[in-house]
């Protein structure tokens, strides 16, 4: 058993039986700034092992494959309280905030002792959730900050449906399976 969040290097997971695993970056700053900017994909298929990568990739190609980006979506959704701590629209919303309010975080961090730099994703965003937290004053303002950090976005709340995030109306999955098409097996797009 792990006590907490994972730290670095492997993260195991399987979709439908078959076993696969991220590769975290030993840096925890590089997944904070991955959930300020709110781009999952860059957790999966982003870090995949390079194997599992390449199939992912070859397979989001195939637009008969049933894996696709909603899969990634619900997989990366699903994998960020075992990287953050925390789930992903709440990692997203305080790296978001400490990215905006850096030159008041930093400081904070200082006189706490606390080196972001050399911390994993997860106590980067405990920390900033700590700094966050110690501006509140009052019962209310606490209950208030942890209700718009940690409720999930109307959109999210089923993830079934006709529900879609950003980047699957058919339009957006139309030009996607364009782009994937016509990569090279082993290139990335750039956003």
């Amino acid at each position: 058993m792990t006590f907490g969040p994972v730290s670095q290097g492997r993260v195991p997971f399987s979709v439908n039986g078959a076993p696969y695993s991220l590769v975290l970056p030993d840096d925890g700053r590089v997944l904070a700034g991955i959930a300020a900017s709110g781009k999952w994909s860059e957790i999966v298929p982003g870090l995949l092992d390079d194997e599992d990568w390449h199939e992912w990739m070859d397979r989001l190609r195939d637009p008969r494959d049933p894996l696709q980006y909603r899969v990634c979506w619900r997989v990366a959704l699903g994998l960020a309280e075992r990287i953050y701590g925390m789930p992903w629209w709440a990692a997203h919303r305080l790296c978001a905030i400490a990215v905006d309010q850096w030159r008041v975080y930093e400081p904070w961090t200082v006189t706490r002792g606390f080196d972001p730099g050399a911390a994993p994703a997860h106590r980067i965003c405990a920390s900033i959730l700590a700094w966050a937290r110690s501006g509140c004053q009052k019962e209310s303002e606490f209950a208030r900050l942890d209700h718009t950090i940690f409720t999930p976005p109307p959109e999210w709340v089923a993830l079934g449906g006709d529900v879609r995030p950003a980047g699957f109306s058919p339009a957006e999955l139309e030009q996607q399976a364009a782009q994937l098409g016509a990569l090279a097996p082993g290139e990335v797009i750039d956003s």
